[in-house]
């Protein structure tokens, strides 16, 4: 059941971290299996000694306890078995916390280039804005005056347009490369 659960999870963190619980839940499942198989065996051996020692057990009315715990041996093997169940989680989970990390910085890099793009586009921008207002200064005559101011406005516009677009792709792409991580 448990496994069905995880099985129609998104693939990502949560996904992979719901698996290594669940095998975890699974060793410890085994484990507490095998601890019952040799209580069992421990018993069973028990009172077989006991009739041995006790032929006579009805005539004499005595009665079988039977043994509620484990041997020394036996919980030594239980607890090495959950402790190898334990490790075996811990490393599973390290291995993606790890790897996690490495994503995250990877991410991290991606948003630093997105940044440093934009930057550059902004710094292009600019500077043929200014670039492009020197040359229409010089050109500037008496009677293109007004013509002129309005192109250097409609440039003026146009290069802020470009510079909201530009702003607005790059948040694109941060949310876009945001709602990918999120969703692993």
């Amino acid at each position: 059941r448990a496994q069905a659960e995880i099985d129609v999870l998104e693939d990502g963190y949560a996904k992979k971290q719901a698996q290594i619980e669940t095998n975890y839940n699974r060793e410890i499942a085994k484990v507490k299996e095998k601890g019952d198989e040799l209580l069992k065996v421990q018993q069973k051996i028990a009172y077989d000694q006991w009739l041995i020692a006790n032929p006579n057990w009805v005539k004499e009315k005595k009665s079988f306890t039977m043994p509620a715990t484990l041997s020394p041996d036996n919980q030594k093997t239980v607890t090495s078995l959950t402790g190898t169940a334990e490790m075996n989680r811990t490393n599973e989970s390290k291995k993606m916390y790890e790897k996690l990390l490495v994503d995250l910085q990877n991410f991290d890099q991606q948003r630093i280039e997105i940044d440093k793009k934009y930057n550059d586009q902004i710094s292009y921008l600019n500077k043929k804005r200014v670039d492009d207002n020197k040359i229409d200064l010089k050109n500037i005559t008496d009677e293109n005056k007004s013509s002129t101011d309005k192109r250097i406005q409609d440039r003026n516009i146009e290069t802020d347009v470009a510079i909201a677009e530009a702003g607005r792709l790059a948040k694109e792409a941060k949310a876009k490369i945001s709602i990918e991580e999120l969703q692993k």
